[in-house]
């Protein structure tokens, strides 16, 4: 089961006043805010070692972003995110793809039959 890094990579809020929450002690992390006011669109946050590297972004962008950056600035993977990063770098981005491990190709075969 890779489903259980989802919650470690995406962290969601419903705030009104996002800049009270702190991100110390947060390795790499996607921070969404919802508004309480539903006509505006959820904002995402960045977050690599504790320190907001990119904000004001929609959530797919922080996604592809994320990997941007974790390839530009050669990070390695968090233990507890490597199966979820590799599911979204191999499968969803099609980045490597022919290199992933049995456990990605076997859900890319699961996904694609």
């Amino acid at each position: 089961n890779m489903n259980y890094g989802r919650q470690e990579l995406l962290r969601v809020y419903s705030c009104t006043r996002p800049r009270a929450i702190t991100f110390t002690g947060e390795m790499m992390k996607i921070i969404v805010i919802r508004s309480t006011v539903m006509t505006h669109p959820a904002s995402a946050k960045i977050v690599i070692e504790g320190t907001v590297v990119l904000k004001d972004l929609d959530v797919p962008r922080a996604c592809a972003l994320l990997m941007g950056l974790i390839y530009a600035l050669n990070l390695s993977y968090p233990k507890e995110l490597k199966n979820t990063l590799e599911v979204f770098q191999k499968i969803f981005l099609e980045l490597d793809g022919l290199k992933a491990s049995p456990r990605v190709m076997s859900l890319k075969c699961k996904l694609l039959s």
